[in-house]
């Protein structure tokens, strides 16, 4: 059995085509070789990813490992994009819309959010987020956001959108985490 606390303050780092995230990290590694459990918590401290051409800015964020039993992350992250749609020419810009995205909850059971400013339905901001930015369709959607989208949609649509957005970031994590064990278990 063993023992080993990491303390990393802001030398976790996830550098990659997708994100560029630095991280503090207060973990403790407990168990066996056979059973190990990890407990404790990483603090996002600055971040940045890409995706589907958006650049996120991390807001906020943080993993938890709560479960001694097994290593299972908990998420709350919020990040940040600006998305500017086309008007009818390819010239010029139209409308900038301020997305905001949250996760929180473990891998098996994420439960994203989405904002926008201006305001339009979550329906439409995973639309944009996805690459859609046909301004009559995002007309149609201003209009529309006064109405509530079916619940089995924009459930479906949520639980897509979060494995999409956090899988590369949950796997870069863990491959971090997994090699600071290793340095400091051959310590």
């Amino acid at each position: 059995t063993y023992e080993v606390q990491v303390l990393a303050p802001q030398t976790l780092r996830v550098d990659n085509a997708l994100a560029h995230i630095v991280a503090s990290a207060d973990l403790t590694l407990r168990g066996s070789y056979d059973r190990p459990s990890l407990t404790g918590r990483v603090d996002i401290n600055r971040g940045e990813a890409t995706f589907q051409g958006n650049r996120f800015v991390v807001q906020r964020g943080a993993v938890e490992f709560t479960n001694p039993a097994v290593i299972q992350p908990v998420f709350d992250i919020e990040a940040e994009t600006r998305v500017r749609v086309k008007n009818g020419n390819f010239t010029s810009y139209g409308q900038t819309y301020r997305i905001g995205v949250g996760v929180t909850g473990t891998t098996d059971r994420l439960m994203p959010t989405f904002t926008s400013d201006p305001q339009l339905p979550q329906i439409d901001i995973v639309s944009l987020l996805f690459g859609e930015t046909d301004p009559t369709k995002l007309s149609e959607a201003e209009l529309r956001s006064l109405d509530n989208p079916q619940q089995a949609n924009l459930n479906l649509l949520r639980a897509s959108a979060a494995r999409l957005l956090t899988s590369p970031l949950s796997a870069s994590v863990g491959k971090v985490m997994e090699r600071r064990s290793e340095e400091h278990t051959s310590e």
